[in-house]
């Protein structure tokens, strides 16, 4: 008698189909993310070319330029500036090893980073087949290839796109490291997550759920309790070992041991106050400087940097409980800032640019309250997760969410929310093949809940509109 071979997964067997091999670098698929990787990276290089006329491409304005001019301190005068450990510390260090070896280039700085954004867009690509399944991911890393803000902010001496790149390696690493149980994937996690941080402050809050996470489904899977409290302590060791140089950094030039940045307390403060329009609309500059010297105006004597920051801290609990309607409408409106379909700008407007770039005029434009491309990412994300949502892996869902309650909490534009993109392309990308499915299926129930979550989606995408009340200080013009 002649023997059948089991399928493997159940659920392909009840319907008699052969079952996914598991993942596995094999040859098409190093093959469908290195595809993504020239695209991607083509993509990004024709911008830079296009973009280079543009008049701040040798001219860093604001952010830029405080890390431009940390970087070139570092290496020319072999001091720490003011501004340094005002930001995020990777940046500037990163900026300062890349300017060491192309004598201050920004071109070849640019270049870099576009190197970086393409090696995020083709992690994208494994990430969303890893999670899906190949077609998934190609159309995912094709998404983010061809998303107009990743490729121009990775086109700014901005920490942008390391925050991008660091979203997929984090997610990609614990992934697989769930699945391995390696002891040498949790050292690169725990010495990736700090990095992460120091990039980008508001990846802390997941890189703590990541932690509880990988125990969590571990210890589902009856690894062990001591397995499990040795890998997470070799991950909690690295985090420690990569953390340590910069907080010692700190410790030498301010006197306090820290890892995050000492704007933290300053941003908590622009987006939680009674007035928040104004103070969001403040540039760097006088007004910006009294405001971080909040507590002297006030008549409170506060010496040093960390005490002025424990006023502002203060200040934001004080208002939170004083007036909790006035702040739960605060963030209620900062939570519509951060899906809103046009790009909300900080410093630089992004379609103002578009005058430079025939690729970026494309690919990034406003029609009323309508914004593309987020303003239809947004609503395939939506549909990805009423179709799969069975299938996501946790990770895919607490990411974004952990991120943007970070980001909400403090204040909100189109540069912060970048890191999450990757993500949301995943699941457009899994929302579009999984429509096309049950249109071809014709399977109404699950068309009809899909479309509706995707126009729920747009309505709330359109909502926030002009927001004309945000208006610069320095003068009438609105800042969108």
């Amino acid at each position: 008698m002649k023997k059948t071979r089991k399928n493997k997964d159940p659920k392909a067997a009840a319907k008699g189909k052969k079952a996914d091999p598991p993942f596995s670098p094999a040859p098409a698929r190093v093959n469908a993310s290195l595809v993504i990787f020239i695209l991607a990276l083509t993509v990004r290089l024709v911008y830079l070319y296009e973009s280079s006329d543009n008049p701040a491409f040798f001219a860093p304005i604001i952010d830029a330029n405080y890390y431009d001019r940390s970087a070139n301190d570092l290496i020319r005068k072999g001091v720490f500036s003011d501004q340094f450990f005002f930001q995020g510390f990777f940046y500037p260090l990163f900026l300062a090893g890349v300017y060491a070896l192309t004598g201050s280039s920004m071109v070849w700085a640019k270049v870099f980073q576009a190197l970086l954004g393409a090696a995020a867009c083709a992690l994208t690509c494994l990430l969303g087949e890893k999670a899906f399944s190949r077609k998934v991911g190609v159309i995912a890393g094709a998404f983010a290839s061809l998303y107009a803000p990743l490729f121009f902010f990775g086109g700014e001496l901005l920490p942008a796109v390391w925050g991008v790149f660091w979203s997929v390696w984090l997610l990609f690493i614990l992934m697989v490291a769930v699945e391995k149980k390696s002891i040498a994937l949790c050292l690169v996690l725990g010495s990736s997550m700090p990095l992460s941080v120091l990039s980008v402050p508001t990846f802390l809050p997941f890189c703590g759920l990541a932690a509880v996470w990988l125990a969590w489904k571990w210890a589902a899977e009856n690894l062990g309790w001591s397995k499990i409290a040795g890998r997470l302590a070799v991950a909690a060791l690295a985090f420690a070992v990569a953390a340590f140089p910069v907080g010692f950094m700190s410790m030498k030039e301010k006197g306090t041991f820290a890892i995050l940045p000492t704007s933290g307390a300053v941003n908590l403060y622009i987006g939680n106050n009674p007035d928040t329009d104004r103070t969001i609309a403040i540039r760097p500059g006088i007004r910006y400087d009294a405001m971080r010297n909040l507590a002297f105006k006030e008549g409170v004597v506060a010496r040093t940097e960390e005490e002025r920051n424990r006023y502002l801290i203060g200040k934001v609990i004080s208002y939170a409980l004083s007036e909790p309607v006035s702040f739960m409408k605060g963030m209620g409106f900062k939570i519509l800032q951060f899906l809103c379909s046009r790009e909300l700008t900080n410093n630089e407007d992004i379609y103002l640019f578009r005058d430079w770039s025939v690729l970026l005029s494309l690919l990034s434009w406003k029609v009323g309250g309508f914004g593309f491309p987020f303003g239809v990412l947004l609503p395939l994300a939506v549909a990805g997760i009423v179709l799969c949502r069975k299938q996501i892996p946790l990770p895919l869902l607490l990411f974004p969410a952990a991120y943007a309650f970070s980001v909400v909490l403090v204040h909100v534009n189109n540069r912060y929310r970048l890191p999450a993109v990757p993500v949301l392309c995943i699941l457009a990308a899994a929302g579009l093949v999984h429509l096309i499915a049950a249109f071809q299926r014709k399977n109404g129930g699950l068309l009809t809940k899909s479309i509706g979550g995707m126009a729920a989606a747009l309505f709330v995408a359109v909502l926030p509109g002009p927001l004309s009340r945000r208006r610069l200080i320095s003068g009438p013009r609105p800042i969108i």
